[in-house]
């Protein structure tokens, strides 16, 4: 099965009614977690990244009764009634969800500077080399980067925690994962699976009526 990416923009939910349209139909302990969240932004890139969820499992026709979502002690969410793989992500005005019937991690990042010393801490000794070639675009260079091992840690379930500088990700020619890497509304993004697997990317734009017809309030995510 191919590797499939849902992703969007969240700036159609900053229309008030098509925010309260799409709350509405999430469960309400996911209302109660959006209501708490203080930050706008926070809000609509929670809701958004549950809505691509919920696109990824429409697309698959799984049946409504099975889309409860877990989220293991780290995190992470899962879908203890599927057997399909799921990583969300969202940052700046996009979110995503990347789902498979293997092992999958995706992650989008808005650019920003990083300080020397958070390069010294995540970056392999190849990595910081990279980098300093790309000095003169390095909050580009190092979100492209951050993307692959951000969602590389996803496909290995694994967590930042770890010592990063030993998962260098400038594309390992005998690593068992590709990274399938796109810019989504100007940011970078990246999902990481099985070098076999193929990936296919859909864009879902929230403000479209077909899209917001297709959510069912029975729905969990």
């Amino acid at each position: 099965m191919a590797v499939q990416v849902f992703f969007c923009s969240i700036e159609p939910l900053r229309d008030t009614k098509r925010y309260e349209h799409y709350c509405a139909l999430v469960p309400k302990p996911q209302q109660e977690r959006l209501s708490g969240l203080k930050n706008e932004e926070d809000r609509l890139r929670s809701l958004a990244a549950g809505l691509m969820l919920h696109c990824a499992m429409n697309a698959l026709a799984v049946p409504l009764p099975l889309r409860r979502v877990e989220r293991l002690a780290g995190g992470r969410p899962i879908l203890p009634e599927i057997p399909f793989q799921i990583s969300l992500s969202h940052s700046g005005h996009v979110a995503l969800c990347a789902i498979a019937e293997e092992a999958v991690g995706a992650d989008v990042q808005l650019p920003k500077t990083p300080k020397q010393t958070l390069l010294e801490r995540v970056c392999s000794r190849a990595e910081l080399d990279w980098l300093a070639s790309q000095e003169e675009n390095l909050a580009q260079a190092f979100a492209i980067l951050w993307t692959r091992k951000e969602s590389l840690l996803k496909a290995l379930g694994r967590t930042i925690a770890e010592d990063l500088r030993q998962l260098s990700c400038l594309g390992d020619a005998d690593s068992p994962w590709r990274f399938s890497e796109r810019t989504l509304f100007g940011l970078p993004a990246c999902a990481c699976c099985g070098k076999t697997d193929a990936v296919t990317w859909n864009e879902i734009d929230l403000a479209a009526e077909e899209i917001q017809n297709s959510f069912d309030s029975r729905s969990q995510f």
